[in-house]
């Protein structure tokens, strides 16, 4: 695996029960030391998730003297943390008068499509669209225009509101199809995070033969379409090369995960700073591309889920982004995403960023450089990493398993390893995580999230 600083389980400690001379059982050690989230600070608005972090509590190391006089010490080691990008509020409706409009309008029937956009995603559907009403469609429907090509300035969306734009339930309706569109649609990484651009509805406010007009379009061009877009088509092209798309879907998702696993680079100095919040690293782009410091296929967790969820549309896959909150108890709950996939006819929780079983090699590097941990321990846990029974456990205890076990994951006796000198340990912790929904206030993106279906079976890895 690449080595590299990354996150599975963010900020988790690793769970340790020495056998021999300690005391206690490998399920005790699992339960004081569990993983918190990306983001570890819980929100009481939409607006605020992810948006503060701060340090979990991890208990103090255990310490044993081991027969062969060594002694391995079980280190409160922690994987970095990071955050779940916070949900963006899209523009209100900016108000123009009758010749801004009538321009507006001359444009939009000028306009002719490219007969090859660079937008490109071979979906059969896309959930959170066939879950929105009518009107939320159509908003959704011309956005998707205005972002077919959205480096020039002639292309607008048309949208007929029933009601006053700027009264009603317009808003709710647009922000609705916004964030379902987004999440649909990984493709369109510089709206997700609206680094580059922000859509704009305008409007004259008057009715017209019983509607209101409503014309949509992007603050200004995005100048840097064709280059970023080919660059990510040309990625994931070169990404989907070597996976084998013969085979079943469960087969094909797990070599699309594992390729990731393998590739990315977790983005902790993204994690660390809430000033980076538009990064790229919280994209696709990030994942497939490069972060927005030119960093190659470095994300977090937002890119590794949206990265996955693109590429299992490319290959027929219906996948979807899930937001929501993980960590290690009610008290450490953080913003985190993952991504839920339909294999074969049934539906899986997947989450590629706490799967990056790769993040433990410089974990273990750095604490045994810092002196945290001493060279015997060190080399307890490396067994454990390099072992390959253990080694795929720790790749994809996350991979095709059911709603009900990701919200609350119980670290059993298959996470747990043995080395041949007798210390027994788990870099895998019990944790839960609650989705966005609607029973809690986490506003529009709770609404869009709670649409999302539960995922009954798991793969039982």
């Amino acid at each position: 695996m690449k080595r590299r600083i990354a996150a599975i389980a963010t900020a988790a400690a690793m769970a340790v029960s020495l056998l021999a001379g300690c005391g206690g059982t490998a399920k005790e050690a699992a339960s004081s030391a569990a993983p918190a989230a990306e983001s570890t600070a819980a929100a009481s608005t939409a607006s605020e998730v992810g948006a503060a972090e701060k340090d979990a509590s991890v208990p103090p190391a255990a310490t044993s003297n081991m027969a062969s006089g060594n002694e391995f010490v079980a280190a409160p080691l922690a994987l970095p943390t990071g955050g779940f990008l916070p949900p963006i509020t899209p523009a209100e409706t900016e108000e123009k008068d009758g010749e801004e409009i009538a321009s507006m309008d001359r444009s939009m029937r000028a306009y002719t499509p490219s007969a090859d956009s660079l937008i490109k995603n071979n979906a059969e559907s896309f959930f959170y669209y066939e879950q929105l009403n009518s009107e939320q469609q159509a908003i959704y429907d011309a956005m998707m225009m205005v972002c077919e090509n959205p480096a020039d300035p002639e292309n607008f969306g048309y949208y007929e509101c029933p009601d006053n734009p700027k009264e009603g339930d317009f808003l709710t309706n647009y922000y609705t199809a916004w964030y379902a569109m987004t999440l649909d649609h990984p493709e369109l990484f510089w709206l997700y995070m609206t680094s580059e651009n922000d859509m704009i509805p305008y409007s004259e406010c008057v009715e017209v033969n019983g509607v209101y007009p409503v014309y949509f379009a992007l603050d200004h061009p995005f100048a840097e379409y064709e280059q970023q877009m080919t660059a990510f088509n040309n990625a994931a092209d070169a990404f989907l090369s070597s996976i084998n798309t013969s085979g079943s879907q469960v087969e094909v998702a797990q070599a699309i995960h594992d390729k990731l696993d393998d590739m990315i680079t977790y983005d902790d100095e993204v994690a660390a700073n809430e000033n980076y919040g538009q990064d790229l690293a919280h994209t696709a782009y990030g994942a497939l591309v490069t972060n927005s410091r030119g960093m190659a296929n470095t994300a977090v967790c937002d890119g590794y889920s949206l990265a996955f969820v693109y590429l299992c549309q490319q290959c027929g896959i219906d996948a979807m982004l899930i937001g929501g909150m993980a960590g290690s108890d009610p008290s450490a709950l953080g913003g985190h995403a993952w991504s839920l996939a339909n294999l074969d006819g049934k539906w899986y929780e997947v989450d590629a960023c706490w799967d990056d079983a790769g993040a433990w090699v410089n974990v273990l590097n750095d604490a045994l450089s810092s002196g945290q941990i001493n060279q015997y321990t060190y080399d307890q846990y490396m067994e454990g990493v390099n072992d390959p029974t253990y080694g795929f456990k720790l790749g994809h205890y996350m991979y095709g398993i059911s709603t009900a076990q990701i919200s609350k994951y119980v670290a059993d006796e298959s996470c747990f390893f043995t080395t041949k000198d007798g210390n027994t340990f788990s870099l895998i912790s019990d944790s839960m995580r609650n989705r966005f929904d609607n029973a809690a206030d986490y506003g529009v993106q709770g609404a869009v999230i709670g649409m999302a279906p539960q995922a009954v079976d798991s793969l039982g890895n």
